[in-house]
């Protein structure tokens, strides 16, 4: 076996092992933090404390007072964060034809909606390459999630429903971590989006704006920041380009042991 061979195997055992600490990690820890609302409610940044005062009936009532005597570009975009936030979650409850389109559209970030999706457009489109296409979607997949989940326990971002308090916005669905930053939906969809703008560019611009629809309607349905979907598309495009890289690396380099 050569040294690529060797090399690509290690990255896999590395990604395993970090996905299984990822995991282990969450579940040691994510009763405490599931339980105990006040870590989350004290959380802040140390150079400065943004404090959000909302107006519970009418998103047009809001303040946002800030008590810091600096203005700077890290308070700056933390503001920019809860606004745009606070813009897109308060049209959610308001018809239910629209609530029902963004929740089918957050849809596509669960894997074992896109995933099958994915499968079915390579198998019919591009037939000849299943075995190496499906193979760079799941490792880009599998990546991603394990920085997402890595990221989640270190930063431990909470929840929109927890940051603000559940009744001053509108939250259309429980997640299971109150982790917020980065969006694994976001990751998952984006990571989808840019693999089939890949193998059919014809349909890259729908894809793409698909994707950033189902990832912003995470914050229609009140469980992510903008910040936090933004994360969810830079991991999913990492992973994806990073595994597309190694995985054509490898069978350009079996083509040519070949000729």
């Amino acid at each position: 076996m050569n040294f690529k061979k060797y090399f690509v195997l290690g990255l896999f055992k590395i990604q395993i092992l970090l996905f299984i600490f990822a995991i282990k990690f969450h579940s040691l820890y994510s009763e405490v933090f599931l339980n105990d609302k006040k870590i989350f409610e004290n959380f802040a940044f140390h150079n400065f404390c943004l404090y959000a005062e909302i107006n519970k009936e009418k998103f047009e009532n809001y303040q946002i007072s800030v008590k810091s005597g600096s203005n700077s570009f890290k308070e700056k975009i933390k503001k920019w964060n809860e606004v745009l936030f606070l813009f897109i979650n308060k049209f959610a409850k308001k018809s239910k034809i629209l609530d029902a389109v963004f929740i089918f559209l957050s849809s596509f970030g669960k894997e074992y909606i896109l995933i099958p999706l994915v499968g079915s457009i390579i198998y019919f489109k591009k037939r000849n390459e299943l075995k190496k296409l499906f193979l760079i979607f799941i490792l880009s997949l599998f990546l991603g999630e394990i920085i997402v989940h890595i990221l989640k326990i270190v930063i431990s971002f909470p929840r929109p429903f927890i940051y603000f308090d559940e009744k001053s916005i509108n939250v259309l669905e429980k997640p299971i971590t109150k982790y917020s930053f980065p969006s694994g939906h976001a990751q998952v969809v984006f990571t989808g989006a840019l693999f089939l703008s890949w193998i059919l560019p014809k349909w890259k611009i729908l894809f793409l704006l698909f994707s950033i629809f189902s990832g912003f309607s995470r914050c229609y349905i009140g469980v992510h920041f903008p910040f936090d979907v933004i994360g969810g598309f830079l991991i999913g495009a990492f992973s994806f380009w990073l595994i597309r890289f190694i995985i054509i690396y490898i069978y350009s380099d079996q083509i040519q042991k070949n000729k």
